[in-house]
């Protein structure tokens, strides 16, 4: 909630200073006047910006919910099934991934399927920025690694946990000094 209402300070910011300047312009009016003139766009600008940003979080959090609830309705995967789907990837990066998306919508690991699509089953559109986000940074912690900011992360192909997974791998390595350590 803080951060809505900074955001929407920072919004109501710009008209504000628009309507000192008219407010300084127009000085045949009585000061408590040209004061309402300044004040009254940045207001409105402010509570507007809280009403959409409250009306976008409201949305995510149900959005998240249902997903949540459909994810707990499946049976369970367990680590090697998962892991036996996508050969090419990192055993132990996978289950890193897995585990990071299955806290990012709590619910136990084994409700993740490696048939997920993450545009229709894990609705990524939906959730995005911080779905990736708080994936791959839970990937970073678990392996220790510093992120140097910044750094690309491309979603643009991304269907599955597996090819979340080698985008994590992809962005790591990217990470890696010449002596193939992680550097900080």
């Amino acid at each position: 909630m803080r951060l809505m209402i900074g955001c929407a300070g920072i919004i109501a910011a710009v008209p504000f200073v628009i309507g000192v300047v008219v407010a300084l312009i127009v000085t045949e009016s009585p000061y408590h006047d040209r004061l309402t003139i300044a004040f009254a766009p940045g207001m409105l600008a402010f509570i507007a910006a809280l009403i959409l940003f409250t009306r976008d979080r409201a949305r995510q959090i149900s959005q998240l919910q249902k997903i949540h609830n459909r994810l707990l309705a499946r049976p369970d995967v367990t680590d090697d099934e998962f892991a036996a789907f996508f050969p090419a990837i990192d055993a132990k990066l996978l289950a890193q991934t897995r585990i990071g998306v299955s806290k990012f919508f709590n619910v136990p690991a084994e409700k993740v399927h490696p048939t997920d699509d993450l545009r229709g089953d894990l609705e990524f559109e939906a959730v995005e920025p911080a779905f990736h986000t708080s994936v791959v940074y839970h990937v970073f912690n678990a392996r220790s690694v510093e992120p140097q900011l910044p750094f690309r992360f491309n979603t643009n192909t991304l269907t599955n946990i597996g090819d979340l997974a080698a985008e994590i791998e992809r962005v790591i390595d990217s990470f890696k000094t010449t002596d193939g350590t992680h550097g900080t």
